[in-house]
């Protein structure tokens, strides 16, 4: 006789629900950050492999590089990310209607190591990963 496996797949809130409580979960260790990146560069077709490509190896890397310079991939949960292109600001107008390419995503840093990335003071990035990101 052949046992019947009844997996339903999780609604959308399900799914989003199930995500907060294990980011909650984490919190105790880690310090959660949504992070914008913006590219300069625009243009008329998207290419999400090559901007997820940059965000990872560009963005990414260079928060790990601050972090610890010895350590890698200090970086926790760092695919959780979506890259966009269609999607632009209605108070920033490209005349020739080039899209941005640009990817919002979570990450999750230890708590002993924000320091290194984040000016609670000002409440922004450190200056030296400004300069950096600039």
């Amino acid at each position: 006789m052949k046992q019947e496996f009844n997996y339903q797949k999780p609604t959308k809130d399900e799914h989003i629900n199930n995500h907060d409580l294990w980011f909650k979960s984490l919190s105790e260790s880690w310090m959660s950050f949504a992070t914008t990146v913006a590219f300069r560069s625009s243009g008329y077709k998207p290419r999400p492999e090559y901007w997820l490509q940059e965000y990872k190896h560009n963005f990414i890397w260079k928060l790990n590089k601050q972090l610890s310079r010895n350590a890698k991939d200090l970086i926790f949960y760092d695919d959780f990310c979506r890259y966009e292109f269609g999607e632009s600001s209605l108070y920033k107008s490209i005349k020739d209607q080039r899209n941005p390419h640009h990817i919002h995503g979570i990450i999750f840093i230890p708590k002993e190591l924000v320091h290194k990335v984040w000016n609670q003071e000002f409440n922004s990035i450190t200056d030296r990963l400004l300069k950096d990101f600039k």
